[in-house]
């Protein structure tokens, strides 16, 4: 019998515990981007700066406990681009957050954003790429289960001006 109340005391015990652990589930605003988890292949024009570079992309979308994780290679040829983008969703401000990590800049790349219908538009705070301080914007636009089409635009002054678009698809 004291065996059998010291199992339930035991058990009582690690229910209430587990009850208690926070969730490592993506919180619905993550979930509602689910259509991004996949590998993405596309290729585009650069053109930034009076320049105009060709490049190609493959990205890799998962799911990394309450984040999305993008890992991505940009390859312009000459050079190539790898980043890793954690995104998740910040309850206290009602939007998105992504940290993004880069072998061209010493530091994260933080962005902010919102979701509209199909399309996630997040928008950089100031950071620093090949010495040069840069704002950024990025929208990603689901057109169909496997077709996504990617713009990406740079701040000069006060207006936006279109760096890239380019469309992306799952395979």
């Amino acid at each position: 019998m004291k065996r059998s109340l010291t199992v339930l005391a035991v058990l009582a015990v690690a229910i209430a515990a587990q009850a208690q652990v926070p969730s490592t589930e993506p919180p619905a605003q993550v979930k509602e981007l689910d259509w991004f988890v996949g590998t993405w292949k596309g290729s585009g024009t650069m053109s930034m700066q009076g320049m105009e570079m060709a490049f190609s992309t493959e990205m890799t979308t998962s799911y990394f406990g309450q984040f999305l994780m993008t890992r991505s290679t940009i390859d312009y040829g000459m050079l190539k681009v790898e980043e890793t983008m954690m995104l998740g969703w910040d309850d206290a401000k009602g939007q998105y957050v992504s940290y993004c990590f880069t072998n061209m800049s010493p530091a994260p790349r933080i962005e902010r954003g919102m979701r509209e219908g199909n399309a996630l538009t997040m928008v950089s705070e100031p950071w620093s790429i090949m010495g040069q301080s840069m704002v950024s914007r990025g929208r990603m636009e689901k057109l169909s289960d496997t077709k996504a089409k990617f713009t990406l635009e740079f701040k000069e002054g006060e207006t936006w001006t279109k760096a890239s678009e380019m469309e992306l698809t799952k395979g």
